[in-house]
């Protein structure tokens, strides 16, 4: 499959401007391809909660938006790419059985599952949420400009699931597991992220800001090669390795590097 896209920079499209026959608006009692009472299927004021006086609305009218759309394909596929992804009536869903490229969100993702036998990287230009990340092996490159929320995960599993990279501007809040390593986790402001677990390895660990109460980075089994704090290790913060080969924490430490 080659890439798909969703064309647009955000522009607020007209209703009004699509044939008359997806758009009814209370016209008719019934919809008269089908005979169905006009509804969010058949109708697309009723679908965007737009009207014909007012046939545009900011949060469901803007051009090169992915939402509540299906892409699946058995083998290898190239990039998907769109200015926003969104969750709205139903899911977005992107399957590869092998190779995924990049996915490039020029905004926000706000709900998306993805799952593929690798991927080079996926790429947001704001804020993460409701993102669910499971390949089967490598991703090469996770990075938002933005904060990846807490309700987002991110995995790498089977033999070969290894984690190249996450970077964020802001803060990351995100469950990510990795079954081999994880080379670098590069955070703008605080971690948050209930469990960051990578057992046999994580390279380079570096927080600008703090992390949170709350917080686990689990790498148990294996060595964390440089840990850098900016702030503080905040009370109920864990951080476990069974070895730190650097380590620099500008801040307090109130909660628990534990290195066995």
């Amino acid at each position: 499959m080659d890439n798909v896209r969703a064309n647009g920079n955000g522009e607020l499209l007209n209703a009004n401007a699509y044939t008359p026959s997806v758009r009814n608006g209370g016209k008719r009692p019934f919809e008269p391809y089908s005979g169905i009472v006009p509804n969010a299927s058949n109708d697309l004021y009723r679908y965007l909660g737009v009207t014909e006086k007012k046939p545009k609305k900011k949060s469901v009218s803007e051009a090169g938006v992915f939402q509540d759309t299906t892409v699946h394909a058995l083998l290898n596929g190239g990039n998907v790419q769109a200015y926003k992804f969104r969750e709205r009536r139903g899911r977005n869903r992107v399957t590869f059985g092998n190779t995924l490229g990049e996915i490039v969100s020029l905004k926000t993702i706000d709900g998306l599952t993805v799952s593929a036998g690798s991927l080079k990287s996926l790429i947001a230009g704001s804020d993460v949420a409701r993102l669910k990340l499971a390949v089967a092996g490598p991703i090469s490159r996770v990075q938002s400009n933005g904060t990846i929320k807490g309700s987002s995960v991110i995995r790498a599993t089977g033999p070969d699931g290894r984690i190249g990279s996450i970077t964020t501007k802001k803060s990351l809040y995100a469950t990510i597991r990795s079954t081999i390593g994880i080379d670098n986790i590069t955070v703008g402001d605080s971690v948050g992220s209930k469990i960051i677990q990578s057992p046999q390895k994580i390279g380079t660990l570096a927080i600008t800001n703090s992390l949170m109460t709350g917080a686990t980075v689990d790498a148990h089994l294996g060595t964390i090669s440089k840990l850098i704090i900016g702030g503080d290790v905040q009370a109920g913060a864990v951080i476990a390795a069974k070895a730190i080969d650097k380590q620099k924490i500008g801040g307090t430490v109130e909660g628990d590097i534990i290195v066995k």
